[in-house]
């Protein structure tokens, strides 16, 4: 009689222990490993702008941000300005203050000193306005833009375009050819060698090597059959290269070449752009009627660990938007007109 009711007590007994295990567990709650409910936005509170040098001031307001990427606790950004304030091609250091970021250059204030030359009709448009890639490695630090006629890179240690292609024509009756070898829809980089992935818009992306005199294509990689547009933002994270392909998420694995190799796709992520911080990758999804796997999710940003586990969801919907090194910050263009900081707040109960 004694055994049995031992027997019955057993299960009680050993549910009552983890209970209490679970209650005295005084280990952080650490945000990568420990996930919120599934869609339930976090909180972010807009708490300031990105300010862009107009000579001898600052503006905050008036300039539409055309591309915005962070690398190593610097922001990044391409675009034009309305109203009197310009930018081209900016930096700002994060890593001081990443509510009210630093202008450390702006490539608007001296365009002339910007240029490969004085006077080669660098704009935005033409070669920065599609895509923008940094790479810092051993071998050196360089942005990559392209535009509606083709790519510039850029020399960041002095701030100084290398090289553009093509190249204008100038002289009496000045022409700016373009050539769709160099003009992306998306810019991603190895992570350790001097390597750019230009990603066309369509079909193929374009493996670049890079240097000190400018950059080559040397092959170009399909984009596979399954689908071969749209390419609109990419990035590479844990050692991996991702895609935005606006009906789905492209995942490639990375070569000891810098050859990048399909492993396949999120049919569940409409993905129609990305960031990437050392512990994160940010995923901004707009739901798609065509694809009927992502209409479940809500349109805004999804984080994600390295293993692939969402760890946090933003509901909202920037044209354009970055994360600080520290995952604190959202920098955002919302309107065309200027870049939010939005902080978020990772206090998960």
């Amino acid at each position: 009689m004694q055994h049995l009711k031992l027997h019955l007590w057993l299960p009680y007994l050993i549910l009552i222990t983890l209970l209490f295990a679970g209650c005295t567990d005084k280990r952080a709650k650490d945000l990568l490993t420990r996930a919120p409910s599934r869609y339930s936005p976090s909180s972010i509170t807009e708490v300031g702008f990105v300010s862009v040098k107009t000579g001898n001031s600052t503006a905050t307001y008036d300039f539409t941000a055309q591309q915005i990427l962070q690398k190593n606790g610097a922001l990044y950004m391409t675009g034009k300005g309305l109203g009197g304030v310009a930018l081209g091609f900016g930096t700002w250091d994060l890593q001081a203050n990443g509510i009210d970021p630093y202008n450390l250059f702006s490539a608007a204030m001296n365009i002339d000193s910007f240029q490969y030359a004085p006077s080669q009709g660098w704009t935005p448009d033409y070669y920065a306005s599609q895509a923008l890639g940094v790479s810092s490695t051993s071998y050196g630090s360089y942005a990559i833009m392209s535009g509606t006629l083709g790519a510039s890179i850029v020399n960041l240690a002095t701030n100084r375009e290398v090289n553009r292609y093509p190249r204008p024509n100038l002289g009496s009756g000045a022409t700016y050819p373009s050539d769709a070898n160099y003009i992306y829809s998306a810019i991603a980089t190895h992570p350790s060698l001097p390597i750019a992935y230009g990603m066309q818009r369509q079909n193929q992306m374009m493996i670049l090597s890079l240097s000190s005199s400018g950059m080559a294509i040397n092959t170009a990689v399909s984009y596979g059959s399954s689908g071969a547009c749209c390419a609109v933002g990419s990035a590479v994270f844990g050692g991996k290269m991702y895609i935005a392909m606006q009906g789905k998420l492209s995942m490639y694995s990375l070569g000891s070449n810098g050859i990048p190799t399909k492993t396949g796709d999120n049919n569940t992520l409409q993905a129609v752009n990305i960031s990437a911080t050392d512990n994160l990758l940010y995923v901004h999804h707009e739901p798609n009627a065509s694809q009927s796997a992502g209409m479940a999710r809500p349109a805004g940003i999804y984080a994600f660990d390295a293993q692939g586990n969402q760890v946090n969801y933003f509901g909202i919907r920037p044209r354009k938007f970055a994360v600080s090194h520290d995952d604190g910050y959202i920098y955002a263009n919302m309107d065309d007109l200027a870049v939010r900081v939005y902080s978020i707040n990772w206090n998960m109960q």
